[in-house]
């Protein structure tokens, strides 16, 4: 009876199901113990050799540092993947013909070191970074690796709002302005109070007699500046330079894209032809330039400019006349890279009658002259005519001797039938006086100029042929960056020209008779 109950249960279950389904897959096991390692499989053909075919994915991986400072001479590491760097074979380039490679060391075919000089010239913001090996690549061909944008130049000066004004400066190419700039690498470079000034985009206008708010200190530059005769239309782009601790210098550059830059505008400077008078010419307002431009046919030529038919805002009245300064820059444009211009009085009868500049133009090629009052005044009484002439200089040389010069032993004695130049003249210290003695070619007048790029204070005379009475009006002119005098002189006489200075400083020289 049971086994009969166990079959018809069984015969139950088995027609309930159906056919052909499979059941669901049951939970994994545990795992097995490993088996045994296999026999070792026949080794492959060996594989195609490597170098430096264009298949390989060479690249540009690292640069150090990836932000430098614009007017900055830096070095840049430089690595590579998969490159093949060689020593007297690779080169970098940047893209900007104002960032120079003066030096490329290959350390190993991935790794390298550049010496980078970023000039004043160099555009601001980033820059592709190329790297060229001559003959690395497949068939010999180069190999040319690039970092999009890996070089970022950046700005160390930030323009401010000058004292007393709302808005920037708006200023004509070779006129003056109100300028202020913030030091933003002080605390690496903080400026030197004694030797911060401008050196591209603009210059500091020696000579002048009134106060011009100038200020520096380690963080601030700011003051009345010349703004390059060439300086680009819109916003003004300004390098600053000064000395470190030890004596070297460090460069400071704006961004022409600052919103608080000044806004320079377009002028063309009025051309001058060498014996040609330029009538109706003036400066027309307080703080305003006349802008000219003068090509010297050839180097080392001297210049005069004689400013005559004075208006009454140059002659004087009841206060003494104002003196036309001013600055000459070369063919760049920029007046840092010129000397600052002084201009002798012609005084006949005790009465002014015109004013002369003499100059030394050292190189062939256009040269840009900012004149201006001492005063800073002007109006359209301050009118003149300017004539230019120039003839090829004579150098002479006035490098002070071991032993200190005295009258009666100048460093230098000129028979004056040329134009003379020198540009090794040097105040050695403080109050120290150089002798020059002169025997003029012809009756008539003398003109000497002494100028320094360092703007230190200069004196210079004309005196007898012992160096003590001073002739005729003018005696000593001292004034910062250039002084001039001219004086009546007779032919076969003997003068003396004597050159002091505040500070020690380099300075050029010129002396000439009316030019012809």
């Amino acid at each position: 009876m049971q086994r009969t109950l166990f079959g018809l249960l069984a015969v139950g279950l088995f027609v309930g199901c159906t056919p052909g389904q499979t059941g669901p897959t049951g939970p994994v096991g545990p795992t097995g113990a490993t088996g045994a390692t296999g026999m070792m499989g026949v080794q492959g053909p060996p594989g195609t050799g490597g170098g430096g075919t264009a298949g390989d994915a060479a690249s540009l991986s690292a640069l150090s540092p990836m932000q430098v400072a614009a007017g900055r001479t830096v070095t840049l590491m430089v690595s590579g993947v998969g490159s093949h760097f060689k020593t007297g074979m690779t080169t970098l380039t940047f893209g900007d013909m104002g960032i120079k490679v003066i030096k490329v060391e290959v350390g190993s075919a991935t790794n390298l070191r550049a010496t980078v000089e970023v000039t004043g010239q160099a555009l601001l913001g980033a820059k592709n970074v190329t790297v060229t090996t001559t003959g690395a690549a497949m068939g010999g061909t180069d190999e040319v690796l690039a970092l999009q944008g890996g070089l970022l130049v950046q700005a160390t000066l930030l323009a401010e709002i000058p004292s007393g004004q709302q808005v920037a400066s708006t200023v004509p190419q070779g006129g003056l302005a109100m300028i202020r700039y913030r030091n933003l690498d002080y605390r690496e470079n903080p400026f030197d109070l004694m030797n911060t000034r401008p050196s591209l985009g603009a210059a500091m206008p020696y000579g002048v007699t009134v106060p011009t708010m100038g200020f520096v200190d380690s963080t601030t530059y700011a003051g009345l500046n010349l703004i390059d005769a060439l300086a680009p239309a819109g916003g003004l782009m300004v390098g600053i330079s000064t000395l470190t601790p030890i004596g070297q210098t460090v460069m400071y550059l704006s961004d022409s894209q600052d919103t608080k830059a000044a806004q320079v505008t377009a002028r063309m400077a009025a051309p001058l032809t060498a014996g040609a008078g330029l009538t109706n010419q003036s400066i027309a307002a307080n703080f305003q330039t006349a802008l000219y431009k003068l090509v010297s046919p050839a180097d080392n030529y001297v210049a005069q400019l004689r400013l005559d038919n004075l208006g009454t805002g140059l002659l004087g009245g009841a206060v003494a006349a104002p003196r036309v300064i001013g600055y000459q820059a070369p063919t760049t444009g920029r007046f840092a890279e010129g000397m600052p211009l002084d201009t002798s009085a012609t005084i006949v009868g005790a009465t002014l009658q015109a004013r002369n500049g003499v100059v030394y133009l050292p190189k062939a090629g256009d040269y840009y002259f900012a004149l201006y009052t001492d005063n800073l005044m002007g109006s359209m009484d301050h009118k003149f005519q300017i004539t230019p002439k120039h003839v090829a200089g004579t150098v002479t040389q006035i490098k002070e001797p071991m032993v200190s010069d005295t009258p009666a032993q100048p460093i230098a004695t000129l028979t004056l039938d040329k134009s003379y130049y020198a540009t090794d003249g040097m105040i050695d210290d403080a109050m120290d006086t150089d002798h020059i003695k002169i025997m003029p070619s012809k009756t008539g007048r003398v003109y000497v100029s002494a100028a320094t790029a360092s703007g230190a204070a200069l004196g210079v005379g004309l005196f007898d042929m012992n160096c003590v009475n001073a002739i005729g009006f003018a005696g000593m002119r001292t004034a910062a960056g250039a002084s001039s005098q001219e004086e009546a002189v007779t032919m076969g006489n003997t003068y003396c020209i004597k050159v002091t200075g505040a500070a020690k400083t380099a300075y050029t020289l010129v002396v000439t008779q009316d030019l012809p």
